[in-house]
């Protein structure tokens, strides 16, 4: 199995990364961070096109949205 994380921004040293480190080391499948930079500022729906497009080639999508919808 293969996962890949794909978020908008990049991770910043700190707990977030850390966490995802220890986490990546302990899985037993490939773990796969991809951070997006869009072009200036970007519209949610720039945004979902930049997420969808990282995401190409992979059988099943999940999002999880911060603000839970």
């Amino acid at each position: 199995m293969r996962v890949l994380i794909a978020s908008i921004g990049r991770f910043k040293a700190g707990p977030e990364r850390e966490l995802f480190q220890h986490y990546a080391k302990r899985l037993p499948w490939k773990l796969e961070l991809k951070e997006i930079e869009p072009k200036g500022r970007a519209t949610p729906e720039q945004e979902a096109a930049l997420l969808l497009a990282a995401c190409e080639g992979h059988d099943r999508l999940v999002a999880l949205d911060e603000r839970g919808k």
